[in-house]
């Protein structure tokens, strides 16, 4: 097998040298990754080269064939992991966060953010599928002061498809090892004053490892115009369910002895969602614009823990606003870039926990419990020359925590003002040098602060306060020609009271302080039409900084990761490409002694291929993929004896169609 990915590899990499093709490559990544692009990242659209800020805009083209999961590890870097080896559950973790990691990345869908106030994964069927999405902007470092709570490692913001001007069709259906079998549907159109899309999906496995299972089905309907020239609006809904099966942690004895089996066998959950934001802007003159956002996402869950006799059902609403004014104003002799607002944000959550399965006897524990959010955000960009920029902002936050249990109705206030500060020089129109600061922060998740869970006395941890930091970033980027774009990014992160679980206390506690330094790089390159190659490259240093454990590595954090996509094209119609994936050893979870053994690290190889055949009007696209070709063995998340091992390889075919 070794043999067989070396020859494939090299095919890769030497085809160049003799394919005659000399058509445009559909996936051409210099384009893609033009710094010059217009992003969103800051709250108002800029060019990419005049923000302060390590930043990677992932492409439809690059989302093709791939889950919005896979597209983040392979082109941003971001660590994907899941206890059950599912992507459907698959959570965020960046710059040395690893337990709750998620919480310390925070995700929007256009602007509203998805993240959950308590400690559950994050639901990525609310989002359409990767076809239905035009890109991601990734802002690597701290942002709380423009975005508050979560943006304390990384900001991504998932833009959704405009659709093209007429009506169009595309459906298609993918099948492969683990009986999965995905079917989705999307028709779409537009005009001059309205367009409009509706997507359904459906995919089903029985995982990799036994009980590993999921079934996600979701519609979404998305609705936009324009009017009066001036204005502009849309709608956005989406609804559906999602099961997954929690196989539990295997010990390293019957991991090395078999990593697909399963300790737990009757676990599970399942998830009833919708989601809704609107969305509207109204241009006063060309220097001043109004934006309003709002936002409902609305989860019902239902977890079976019968390994531990607990079965919960949680509720949970969250409303989402906010209003700001961008606009554009003389200061000596420059022109000022100025974006104020206001975000609003309520979550209620409502939990009832049971002895049996079919919910017939209560148990201790549960009640509701609420965390009411309200901020105000300016930042103002300074151009000091035609190339140098200054950029500052500035954020208060206010939020009000409430419960009210079988045993306590209590409250807890927090309210933080966080600023940041950047400056951003432009190497002509081919690239920029940046330094940036913010003071982060985090508020407790709900589940962090309040014990509702039945197994202790239910209160609040009075003495638990937000964790904060101070985040720096210096880098680089610049383009070479047509031919590659080069990015590097150091940073240091400098956190005190970073909340994790306390085993002797029983309870989440302030840890003492943490150090996180280390490299972010990308590459992307073109050395003819038909072959490109892209690829990142992180170097992460995470300790302790004070305490018994100084100077210790924090535990789960790789020091080493890097993904390598190689692609190839044949007269538009044909493309190989390859995933490679690398990830060092680690220590595992609750080793904050670093007296265990390290777990091995592990590399990883994807193979796939995609034909496109014109049909008249149409495109029929055939594709395949191979994950993990060598099947390696291997666990991405261990915590104290507990393995939870990745998946082994698997195979998918899949046809689509579009008109």
């Amino acid at each position: 097998m070794k043999k067989i990915i070396a020859i494939l590899v090299c095919m890769i990499v030497i085809a160049p040298a003799w394919s005659n093709d000399n058509s445009q490559s559909d996936s051409n990544l210099i384009e893609d990754a033009d710094i010059t692009v217009s992003v969103t990242a800051m709250r108002s659209h800029q060019p990419n080269n005049q923000i302060p800020a390590s930043i990677t805009v992932i492409t439809a083209e690059q989302l093709r064939h791939r889950t919005i999961q896979e597209a983040l590890r392979l082109y941003a870097g971001i660590d994907m992991r899941s206890f059950s080896g599912t992507s459907a559950v698959s959570q965020p973790s960046v710059r040395g966060f690893t337990e709750t990691g998620h919480g310390r990345v925070l995700i929007l869908f256009d602007g509203i953010r998805l993240n959950n106030p308590d400690m559950s994964p994050l639901n990525w069927l609310t989002i359409p599928g990767a076809g239905e999405i035009e890109r991601i902007e990734v802002v690597r470092g701290g942002a709380s002061s423009l975005y508050g709570d979560h943006a304390v490692a990384a900001v991504v913001n998932i833009i959704p498809r405009k659709p093209e001007e007429g009506v169009s069709v595309s459906a298609g259906v993918i099948g492969g090892s683990n009986s999965y079998l995905e079917k989705s549907f999307t028709l779409s159109g537009a005009n001059d004053l309205l367009s409009f899309s509706i997507s359904a999906i459906d995919s089903r496995t029985d995982g990799w490892r036994d009980r590993t299972g999921t079934e996600n089905t979701g519609a979404s309907v998305s609705i936009s115009s324009s009017f009066a020239e001036r204005g502009s609006a849309s709608l956005f809904l989406s609804a559906g369910s999602q099961m997954y099966e929690m196989p539990g942690g295997l010990t390293k004895e019957d991991f090395k002895d078999n990593p697909r089996q399963a300790i737990h066998k009757d676990d599970k959950a399942e998830i009833r969602f919708l989601f809704m934001q609107a969305q509207g802007k109204w241009e006063f003159t060309e220097r001043l614009s109004l934006s309003l956002t709002a936002g409902y996402n609305s989860k019902n869950t239902n977890t079976d823990m019968t390994s531990w006799g607990t079965f919960t059902d949680t509720n949970l609403d969250s409303i989402t606003a906010g209003i700001s004014f961008t606009g554009e104003f003389p200061l000596l002799l420059r022109e000022v870039r100025m974006t104020t607002g206001i975000d609003f944000i309520r979550n209620d959550l409502d939990a009832k926990r049971y002895f049996d399965v079919n919910r017939e006897i209560k148990a201790p524990g549960g009640g509701k419990v609420n965390k009411t959010n309200f901020a105000f955000f300016s930042r103002g960009e300074l151009p000091v020359t035609e190339r140098l920029f200054f950029s500052a902002s500035g954020r208060f936050d206010y939020a009000l925590y409430s419960c009210n249990l079988d045993t306590i109705n209590e409250n807890k206030r927090y309210s933080i003002f966080s600023y940041g500060a950047g400056l951003n020089f432009m190497l002509s129109d081919n690239g920029k040098v940046y330094v940036r600061y913010d003071r982060v922060f985090r508020f407790p998740f709900l589940d962090e602060l309040i014990i509702y869970s039945g197994f202790l006395d239910d209160a609040i941890n009075k003495d638990l306060k937000p964790e904060k930091g101070h985040s720096f970033d210096l880098g680089v980027e610049y383009r070479f020609g047509k031919r590659a774009v080069l990015g590097v990014n150091l940073f240091l992160l400098l956190m005190d009271g970073e909340i994790a679980w306390n085993n002797q206390l029983e309870q989440n506690k302030n840890l003492s302080k943490t150090i996180r330094y280390g490299v972010e790089s990308f590459i992307s390159f073109t050395p003819v039409k038909n072959f490109s190659l892209r690829g990142t490259y992180n170097f992460t240093i995470a300790k302790f900084r004070d305490g018994e454990n100084k100077g210790n590595q924090i535990p789960i954090v790789p020091v080493h990761r890097f993904t390598v996509v190689p692609e190839l094209s044949f007269f538009n119609m044909l493309r190989i490409y390859s995933e490679i994936s690398y990830s060092a050893s680690f220590f595992r979870g609750g080793d904050e002694s670093n007296t265990q053994d390290k777990i091995d690290g592990y590399l990883l190889y994807n193979m796939g291929i995609v034909l496109n055949i014109p049909a008249g009007k149409s495109l029929i696209t055939i594709f395949g993929k191979v994950r993990n070709i060598a099947n390696k063995k291997y666990a991405e998340y261990v915590w104290g004896n507990f393995y939870y091992p990745g998946s082994g390889r698997e195979v998918l075919v899949g046809v689509s169609f579009s008109l």
